[in-house]
């Protein structure tokens, strides 16, 4: 049987927005998103992160120090299932990131690939993210969507006019986790 799932971006949504984060001693987890994702997990939901990393590309951060990072934040948080992120950018400096690829949202690629890998049921999934691309690509594979405000969102009112509008609008992942724990 299929699991359900939250796919989470990562930069403004478990992590505090920095731009590129490239040393783990940058690098903080937000309040409460702990204890958001326990409750996740305790009411049966998988917690995936997928995130785009294109400074790897563009040789900003080694895929070792994207590594610490992602170590410490599952150390911070313990409650994710697994990880996906795309390294890629169309304008990378490092010719084998160089691409234009399905798995950097807005495409879809990193839910698809975890849906198979984890047999997920992307019907009743969600995605959390921050920004336009995380809610295009949730709603291309059928989640619901969700986005959560700050320095890239700062409100529903500054949602751009050409992009599909997620569910709702929240202030952060524990109100994420509310709402999608109340609506059936």
């Amino acid at each position: 049987m299929s699991s359900r799932a939250v796919f989470l971006d990562r930069d403004g949504v478990l992590n505090e927005e920095r731009g590129f984060v490239t040393d783990v001693a940058d690098f903080v987890v937000q309040k409460g998103v702990a204890a958001a994702l326990e409750r996740l997990g305790r009411c049966g939901y998988r917690r995936i992160v997928v995130t785009n990393q294109s400074g790897v590309g563009r040789g900003l951060i080694s895929l070792g120090a994207l590594e610490r990072i992602h170590c410490a934040l599952r150390e911070a948080t313990g409650g994710i299932d697994a990880l996906y992120f795309c390294p890629h950018h169309p304008d990378a400096a490092h010719g084998s990131f160089r691409t234009a690829c399905n798995c950097r949202k807005p495409g879809s690629g990193m839910l698809i690939r975890a849906a198979r890998d984890l047999d997920l049921d992307l019907a009743a999934s969600w995605m959390v993210g921050d920004a336009p691309r995380d809610i295009v690509a949730g709603q291309r594979v059928g989640c619901r969507t969700i986005c959560v405000t700050g320095p890239k969102m700062p409100s529903s009112h500054d949602w751009p006019a050409d992009s599909p509008k997620p569910e709702t609008f929240v202030s952060d992942l524990g109100a994420a986790v509310d709402y999608i724990l109340a609506t059936p």
